[in-house]
């Protein structure tokens, strides 16, 4: 089928943050190069944080304008990453947030020539989400008194069990009653059709 084009949805917050590495007054051209360089040999685990923060082009800018900036970047970067963007899918956004055509291009080529290393990141990291590995349940019944009578509600306790890379492995348990389970299961088997879909197309 038809490669399917996903768009990149940010935030209103992130999208102010883009505005702001728009405006020449606040982040420089050297500032600007230097943090978007930055930023994703950040993310790409090739570099700390620390470093850039360390940058020399960055040191008159202020605090706030950094933090800001940063955060737009990142996101900008791991969710055109995670979407699989085109530059053009880049260029509408930026421009959008008032970028000029030398911001663009020069994101544009940064980040098309490591979007295959974040992506790479993405899928080995899910940026630390845990992953299920096992799923448990066990099914109690709880006493319950109405106006008229005494009834015994079931309640479902499930488990799942989760890893996260480089981590202990971890639970998390919740309990809910059969219609809640119902609503669950539903959900889940919605987002496998959404997936199976995607990866059909």
């Amino acid at each position: 089928g038809a490669p399917v084009t996903m768009a990149v949805e940010l935030s209103g917050e992130a999208l102010e943050q883009l505005s702001l590495c728009a405006n020449p007054n606040k982040l420089v051209e050297k500032a600007f190069k230097s943090l978007v360089k930055g930023v994703i040999a950040i993310v790409t685990d090739q570099a700390e944080e620390q470093a850039l923060l360390e940058a020399p082009a960055l040191q008159d800018i202020p605090a706030a304008t950094y933090k800001a900036c940063y955060a737009g970047l990142t996101t900008l970067v791991l969710e055109a990453a995670r979407v699989d963007a085109s530059s053009e899918t880049t260029t509408a956004l930026l421009e959008d947030a008032g970028w000029d055509e030398d911001r663009v291009l020069h994101f544009n080529e940064q980040f098309m020539a490591t979007k295959v290393d974040v992506r790479a990141k993405l899928r080995l990291s899910a940026f630390s989400l845990p992953a299920i590995t096992d799923v448990t349940w066990k099914l109690d019944y709880v006493p319950k008194t109405s106006l008229l009578e005494k009834v015994n509600e079931p309640v479902y306790t499930v488990t799942f069990k989760t890893e996260t890379a480089g981590q202990a492995p971890g639970e998390v348990t919740m309990t809910c009653n059969q219609a809640q389970l119902q609503d669950l299961v539903d959900s889940l088997k919605s987002a496998c059709a959404t997936a199976e879909a995607l990866a059909e197309s």
